[in-house]
């Protein structure tokens, strides 16, 4: 895996990230015989969410995670969802106590720092 180039992914909306170790860092690596190469890693991420609570518990919560490449700028790296089923599909096992996940979108975005161009791709 070192020795592997890779696009450097975060959360840039993220409050804290860390990579599951159980006993050893969950990490998946595929190469296919086209020379793609799928890199997996199982993360826990907590994001930010404004909640307005006014309504509880019949309230509705949007939230949003934003990945883009921390290290490299569009003209290195362009980030986009697959065109097919491209996050997840959402069953059952997608419900935590007392919610419900529903509605999931994605997007491709741009965002403009001093040093260039970025690719986005938030979920929300």
């Amino acid at each position: 895996m070192e020795k592997l180039w890779q696009p450097h992914v975060c959360f840039v909306n993220s409050k804290k990230s860390e990579l599951h170790t159980s006993p050893t860092p969950n990490t998946f690596v595929m190469i296919y015989p086209n020379g793609t190469v799928w890199i997996n890693y199982r993360l826990r991420v907590e994001g930010l969410c404004y909640m307005d609570l006014s309504l509880f518990p019949f309230d509705v919560q949007e939230c949003e995670l934003i990945l883009e490449s921390y290290a490299y700028n569009a003209a290195k790296v362009r980030l986009k969802w697959r065109d097919w089923d491209p996050v997840f599909s959402y069953g059952s096992r997608a419900r935590l106590p007392d919610f419900v996940l529903s509605n999931v979108k994605w997007a491709k975005n741009s965002f403009f720092y001093a040093a260039g161009q970025w690719d986005q791709v938030p979920l929300s």
